[in-house]
């Protein structure tokens, strides 16, 4: 899902603005409820079903708290039912609920594994995924760990509600930005000295100039010398200082070649640093080992990874003909994650001195992430054909973490005529077309007519108001009619509010929608329903719409 940051978090301001303007028995009551939306546990039965008995007694219509459920039809699927040599000794080590989807990143925090997936932050606890109160606005790349907090790094512009520019630090219970931010995205993150340390695409941390990488102490970001030329891509601390690696040729006026080292002052080249990109840093065996899309690394052929001693480089065996995007460390053994290619295995182990395939080979699969976890190894793993698994290995055994329920992501969730209704990015429901939109009754999965016909569209919000149910999202046309952005659903068709909401860039999406004092209110991007102006948000009253500037409701 794609936003436009910055004209994001002005209709976010613009929105809060507007609550702060009412008093409060108004508008923010009614968006959290005079009672708050009842817990989904509320509605299940002991085995996971949703208990639409007791939902339909109850009368309930509105929004329900689903974290830390997932939702799926019918029963899970293997990842796959090809055999491999070995495959007696796969077992299944995380049992269901699983995630849909490849993750980006991964920690462990407070005891538990924390993953990234779809830009939504979950942990694994008690024998389950469990959402981690991940109220962000975009995508996260990198987590860290520093102190107790955890740290988040993305393209984000908004944590809980809290304005943090693509970097937030969480306590377990709120979300704290770290100063201002960066201007633009995080991708790797560590701690270095009792500091956290930030890389990626800015050019900007907090209120000063700092080029890639920036060192948090607390209080205030600062720039690691001149910084880096180009995008960083993976941090490390080894020997005692820090190690960076990505696309940069020159640290300040230095040549280093897609790796260098800073030792708290200053910045120096790993010899001639390797021919092409660094994609992943690991420490293993008393080395620093960089994988990446390079074939030589000071001079000396290596495949795709390669070993820094300190001193000088070394191949390690012949590479394996790809290049790595992600290492290891599990328990002293060192494994690779390879890139999208031709063919070969996805990961490989180094038994010195070759490298040992540990998949079959797989064509269009990419590995995201490799995680030594409770001496587990924890891999992602992604097809450009939007295929994705999770997996653990823990030396001789392994397992796939898969789910089969939804094609993509669900953004949303409310009760509407007694039936649960489900809507996102996702194309299918189990084995059903469902275009963002389902409704589920109990036994079965139903489209609420044709939904969404675009793969770039999506819905975001729902609401229930005046007995009718509405969608909000990145949208010209639902069930064959044109609706800009917002629609009504009557029970059996789809019908359009007026000139819907809309803006002059290609996503001015409606992100919020809340039933108050007899009107439908909206929050998001747009800028105009027809040839009339709206900034954010706008109220229907069931034939036109009303512009909503702060503290003007």
């Amino acid at each position: 899902m794609r936003t436009h940051h910055g004209l994001f978090c002005f209709r976010l301001l613009m929105l809060a603005l507007l609550f702060t303007a009412i008093s409060s028995a108004g508008l923010v009551q009614a968006v959290a409820g005079d009672v708050p939306p009842p817990a989904l546990d509320s509605y299940l039965l002991p085995d996971g079903r949703v208990d639409l008995d007791a939902l339909r007694a109850a009368g309930y219509q509105g929004p329900v708290n689903f974290d830390g459920y997932r939702l799926a039809p019918g029963t899970r699927m293997p990842v796959s039912d090809a055999k491999l040599p070995g495959d007696e000794f796969w077992i299944m080590t995380f049992p269901d609920p699983t995630l849909d989807g490849s993750a980006s990143a991964a920690v462990v925090w407070d005891d538990q594994l924390v993953v990234v997936v779809s830009g939504v932050l979950y942990r694994w606890t008690n024998g389950n995924w469990e959402i981690l109160n991940a109220e962000i606005n975009g995508w996260a790349y990198a987590l860290a760990v520093h102190g107790d907090d955890l740290i988040v790094g993305g393209e984000f512009t908004i944590a809980g509600g809290v304005v943090a520019n693509r970097i937030a630090r969480f306590d377990g219970q709120d979300w704290h930005a770290l100063g201002y931010g960066m201007n633009d995205r995080v991708e790797a993150l560590t701690t270095y000295g009792g500091l956290l340390v930030a890389a990626g695409e800015f050019t900007v941390a907090g209120a000063g100039y700092a080029n890639r990488i920036a060192a948090w102490d607390g209080l205030a970001w600062s720039p690691l010398g001149d910084g880096l030329n180009d995008e960083v891509e993976a941090l490390a601390e080894y020997d005692g200082m820090l190690y960076t690696a990505g696309d940069f040729t020159s640290a300040g006026p230095m040549i280093v070649n897609h790796i260098a080292a800073w030792d708290g002052d200053s910045w120096s080249a790993l010899a001639n640093g390797t021919d092409s990109d660094v994609q992943a840093l690991a420490v293993h065996d008393g080395r620093l080992i960089a994988g990446g899309n390079f074939s030589s690394a000071g001079m000396v052929p290596a495949h795709g990874v390669a070993a820094w001693n300190g001193g000088s480089w070394s191949a390690l065996g012949g590479g394996f003909g790809d290049w790595a995007t992600c290492l290891a460390d599990v328990d002293g053994v060192l494994y690779a994650g390879r890139g999208y290619s031709s063919g070969g295995a996805l990961i490989y182990r180094w038994d010195d001195p070759l490298w040992t395939p540990m998949t079959g080979e797989e064509s269009d699969l990419e590995i995201t992430v490799m995680l030594d976890y409770a001496g587990l190894l924890f891999i992602s793993a992604y097809s450009w054909d939007g295929d994705h698994g999770m997996y653990v290995f823990d030396g001789a055994e392994w397992s796939g973490l898969v789910g089969d329920g939804f094609s993509d992501s669900i953004l949303a969730m409310t009760i509407y005529d007694g039936d649960l209704i489900i809507a996102g990015e996702f194309t299918h429901a189990g084995n059903i077309a469902a275009g963002c939109i389902v409704r589920w009754d109990g036994t079965d999965w139903y489209p609420l007519g044709s939904g969404l016909a675009d793969d770039d569209d999506w819905i975001v919000a729902l609401a229930v108001h005046d007995g009718q149910l509405y969608a909000g999202g990145h949208f010209s046309e639902i069930g064959g009619v044109p609706a800009r952005n917002i629609a009504c659903w009557n029970g059996s068709g789809w019908s359009a509010l007026g000139y819907g909401l809309d803006g002059y860039s290609e996503y001015s999406p409606v992100r919020a929608l809340v039933s108050h004092d007899g009107q439908l209110v909206a929050g998001g991007e747009f800028e105009y329903s027809g040839a009339d102006p709206m900034d954010g948000v706008a109220s229907w009253n069931g034939a036109s719409w009303t512009n909503l500037e702060a503290g003007s409701y």
